[in-house]
């Protein structure tokens, strides 16, 4: 299947993402490569996420049950992940100086919105999205998705890696505390939900287009 072969491709690229592949003897070739080409990886895991969230939600007799043993699985993983990390991470807290208190309370609030390892920041995404899409999606709000998608994904780029272009204008320092006070623009509402309802509706295209439209949503 097509998304299965991508998703293969799209695991390789996150692999070139954290070694920066070439980097070394090339360093355009490399920066181009690590973090133009291969950095459409993670949206595109998150609309395959969306995708066959999706297929699932609209097969299912009982979506809520499914909802939940979706979210348990993730939070499964995440808890395991971030219990291998907690002594490197907490380690590295203590370190900075922050006394055992401020550096509990320093990663719980990074495990609760930006991962409690930087490299898991994945998961509390997809989880709080899986959630807000599940929810509209069974309040029949499906087209409210889609406004919310766009809303939270131009805040998140005018407020974080676009602000220089914005800086002139009052509201880009606003859009920055806003994005800051919520994680990052990498966080559930900025990055993870706009593409998750991207791939969710790439179902409805590909059940009225086909596969090759199916393919050209997904590269777009």
């Amino acid at each position: 299947m097509l998304i299965d072969a991508a998703r293969v491709v799209c695991s390789l690229l996150v692999i070139v993402v954290h070694t920066r592949l070439w980097s070394d003897t090339d360093f355009y070739l490399g920066h181009f490569l690590s973090n133009v080409v291969a950095r459409m990886a993670v949206p595109l895991f998150f609309m395959f996420a969306g995708y066959f969230l999706y297929t699932r939600l609209s097969k299912e007799e009982h979506p809520v049950d499914y909802l939940k043993k979706y979210v348990l699985n993730l939070l499964r993983v995440y808890v395991i992940w971030s219990l291998i990390y907690l002594p490197y991470d907490f380690s590295l807290l203590l370190r900075s100086g922050d006394s055992y208190v401020e550096a509990g309370r320093i990663y719980l609030s990074h495990f609760f919105i930006e991962g409690g390892h930087f490299h898991l920041w994945f998961f509390p995404a997809l989880i709080y999205t899986v959630l807000i899409v599940g929810f509209l999606y069974l309040k029949d709000r499906v087209k409210l998705l889609g406004f919310l998608a766009v809303l939270f994904y131009a805040i998140g780029l005018v407020g974080e890696p676009y602000r220089t272009w914005f800086a002139g204008m009052p509201v880009s320092a606003d859009l920055f505390r806003l994005v800051h006070e919520l994680g990052t623009s990498r966080s559930a509402l900025f990055f993870a939900l706009p593409f998750v309802v991207w791939g969710f509706s790439e179902h409805k295209v590909m059940k009225k287009f086909g596969n090759r439209m199916l393919g050209t949503g997904f590269l777009l």
